[in-house]
């Protein structure tokens, strides 16, 4: 995401060049829902992916010299510790942003990121929509969500709903109440959900979108880690001296990388002092 849309795609055909094997896969947003729905973790639903593709390489009979993971929890090693398990022929390392550490990562990264584009693009060509990149922060897709937000319109299946945001009346939270729900129906689901429900305020919000370079994955995990900490206004966070602001986004909110807690810590603490 660092890289522009034509730089990625003039890497990515570099990439494809240089490799003896590229191998994707792709999980729907109907996918995901379903997914989160019977229980499972984002962070597990990516390891069953890797574990899918680890499988179609080891049928390839390739000679695989070592496997490096992109980390997805703040214990990279702890995690992968199963799929080393599942496949023990392959060497594996896991660390905290792999893809600025290892060169297969970063071509992984830019081969995926540009996919994803694409089938952005299609969405919206059959759509007759321009819906951006599909990210929450972009200012494309936040206007298509707000806009069917506000329309009876049946929400499209490749919007996920299984992400709490400020767009409440098309998300539908994950807990146990919901998967119960789903488990015992396995119902479609609906445009649903508890006015309860908390979700970051759009100031909060805001403010951890324009720390630009968090990828924005992570940053959908973080809002999820400040909504499970019960914070979600700004104002929560004003009697907070920096030193207790990290501790807790470390302890509380398992934010493990240093360098990502100072870029919190600053914008949240600039914001705060000029009120």
């Amino acid at each position: 995401k660092k890289l522009s849309r034509t730089k990625r795609e003039s890497m990515e055909n570099k990439v494809r060049e240089a490799s003896a094997l590229v191998l994707t896969r792709h999980v729907s947003a109907e996918q995901i829902d379903q997914r989160r729905l019977s229980g499972e973790s984002l962070n597990e639903i990516e390891f069953s992916m890797m574990e899918s593709l680890l499988a179609s390489i080891q049928k390839t009979r390739m000679n695989v010299c070592h496997v490096y993971v992109d980390a997805l929890t703040s214990k990279p090693e702890s995690a992968i510790i199963p799929m080393r398990n599942r496949f023990p022929m392959f060497p594996m390392t896991s660390e905290i942003r792999g893809d600025d550490k290892f060169l297969s990562v970063s071509a992984a990264s830019i081969v995926a990121k540009c996919e994803r584009d694409r089938s952005m693009d299609e969405i919206g060509e059959a759509h007759g929509n321009k819906l951006g990149s599909g990210y929450m922060l972009d200012k494309h897709t936040s206007k298509f969500l707000l806009q069917l937000n506000k329309s009876d319109v049946a929400i499209p299946p490749f919007v996920r709903r299984t992400w709490q945001s400020k767009y409440d009346r098309i998300s539908v939270p994950v807990n146990a109440k919901t998967i119960e729900q789903h488990k015992s129906n396995n119902s479609e689901l609906h445009r649903t959900v508890s006015s309860e429900t908390p979700a970051l305020s759009d100031e909060l919000n805001a403010l951890l979108g324009d720390i630009h370079d968090l990828k924005y994955d992570w940053l959908e995990k973080l809002s999820d880690s400040f909504i499970a900490g019960g914070v979600t206004e700004l104002s929560q966070m004003k009697k907070w001296n920096r030193r207790d602001m990290n501790a807790i986004l470390k302890n509380q909110f398992s934010i493990s990388h240093t360098a990502d807690r100072r870029k919190i810590v600053t914008a949240i603490w600039a914001k705060n002092k000029g009120k």
